[in-house]
């Protein structure tokens, strides 16, 4: 066999990739249009890997499934529901997924669009003035800032070296991909993981550049550990402060002006949903408080029930 020869696993894989890629479509942040935004125009959405429970393992994903769940629920037609499957990431041109195939045929990206981040005492400035409803973008921006930062730092810990994979690398790669091969992925996994920390810890991508052929074994300074763990529990302590003051069924629907669920619920349970299902011994998971977990359930109940 000629050492230019491709190995098969690694040759279906790249089968796959499309040759042509277009830019990527953001997901607004606005619920009701993130609602239209996956309802029109889309026949498919391509995910990291989907546990046996049919659910996303990742939270970006687990937003846009849950979007589409509420928007299959209301299409009776099986022709009008979209559906969703797993893929490798290779194939999105912006090296993350998930990523849409619209009726056109064109594949873009979905990217869950992140606003600037708040100091957490400014978030609780509004919400001590009552201005929940107007500020709802702040409150998504927390969860998409430092709760989410937090389950990055949670997913670079080595001990959840093997969660992370099984949620980020295709079962098919786990599976027949030469060990060598599965490790490079790994660390190219840990490298995009670090770089979507870099505008809070910029230090963190500078040294990650220099480690990155290592990158499996990169461990973060205590002291960036602890900053980020602490601003996650301030973070959920927001929302808890918030579910203790609303009394509509546990649900941040009131933000909206109504009872349905918004984009702040749906992207809250999104991560604390596979916090505490994923890694639910974790540090981060013992910061979840009470009602934080109840809204979990609720809105898990609401969409997938």
């Amino acid at each position: 066999m000629s050492i230019w020869t491709i190995p098969e696993p690694v040759r279906k894989v790249f089968d796959s990739f499309p040759l042509k890629v277009n830019e990527p479509t953001k997901l607004p942040l606005n619920g009701n249009d993130a609602g239209m935004a996956v309802s029109k125009g889309l026949t498919h959405v391509y995910v990291y890997n989907i546990a046996e429970n049919g659910l996303c393992t990742d939270p970006h994903c687990l937003e846009v499934q849950s979007w589409i769940q509420l928007r299959n629920k209301q299409n009776k037609t099986e022709s009008d529901k979209i559906t969703i499957s797993a893929s490798s990431v290779h194939v999105s041109p912006t090296d993350s997924l998930p990523f849409i195939v619209e009726n056109s045929h064109k594949i873009n990206n979905i990217k869950p669009q992140s606003t600037k981040s708040e100091p957490v005492g400014r978030v609780k400035y509004l919400q001590d003035k009552g201005n929940s409803s107007s500020n709802e973008e702040v409150y998504c921006s927390l969860i998409d800032t430092w709760l989410r930062s937090c389950w990055i730092v949670s997913m670079l810990d080595p001990r959840h070296l093997a969660i992370k994979e099984s949620i980020y690398i295709l079962e098919e790669e786990r599976k027949e991909l030469p060990t060598q091969i599965l490790s490079v992925i790994s660390n190219q996994v840990n490298y995009r993981l670090i770089q979507e920390l870099e505008p809070q810890y910029p230090e963190l991508t500078a040294e990650a550049n220099s480690y990155r052929a290592r990158i499996t074994g990169y461990s973060l300074n205590s002291n960036i550990l602890a900053d980020v763990f602490d601003r996650a529990e301030e973070c959920l302590a927001v929302f808890e402060s918030l579910l203790s003051k609303n009394k509509s069924q546990a649900i941040f629907g009131d933000l909206n002006g109504g009872t349905d669920l918004g984009r702040l619920d749906i992207l809250l349970f999104s991560y604390t949903h596979l916090i505490l299902w994923l890694i639910p011994n974790s540090q981060l998971a013992r910061l979840i408080p009470p009602l934080v977990r109840a809204h979990s359930e609720h809105v898990y109940n609401k969409i997938f029930c």
